[in-house]
């Protein structure tokens, strides 16, 4: 992606990027304090668990994201090198459009449980938090790794 191509787009990513650091560190120092209020001052963090449940789940669903946009999918390349040798395009092709149904079939899932959750008021067991507060975002999230996948088919076919 080219900064002087596209600012927005570079902006965009870059505030991605701090969120999901953000996220990140903030499991990582919830844990380590946590593991030290429990071993050490035998009082460890209440929810903690629920905390890290929370922020691992908008963690890796909005690094599905950051990791669309770079293209950085985990592959498996044993038989990689045979197929783009044989249809160098289709199988870019294919990856791009499994992805963008896999991500939006995960979307609709969580849709439907956000819904279901925002209709009944669900929470967590511990801290009470709302389920919501991790199935939208993480709704979301999918959609725009999907829009991301869509967006690489059509600049591909342009």
């Amino acid at each position: 992606m080219s900064r002087n191509g596209r600012p927005l787009e570079h902006r965009a990513l870059s505030i991605l990027k701090w969120t999901v650091s953000c996220f990140l560190f903030l499991m990582m120092g919830i844990t380590f304090v946590d593991v030290l209020g429990r071993y050490v001052f035998n009082a460890p963090i209440f929810g903690a668990a629920e905390m890290i449940q929370f922020l691992l789940a908008v963690t890796v669903f909005s690094g599905l994201v950051l990791a669309s946009l770079q293209d950085s999918h985990i592959a498996v390349t044993i038989f990689l090198p045979k197929i783009r040798k044989r249809m160098p395009f289709g199988h870019d092709l294919a990856v791009a459009m499994f992805s963008a149904g896999g991500l939006l079939l995960i979307a609709i899932e969580f849709a439907r449980i956000s819904f279901h959750a925002l209709m009944i008021n669900r929470t967590t067991i511990v801290l009470e938090w709302p389920i919501a507060l991790v199935s939208v975002p993480s709704t979301f999230f999918c959609i725009a790794a999907a829009v991301v996948q869509m967006m690489w088919l059509y600049r591909r076919w342009s």
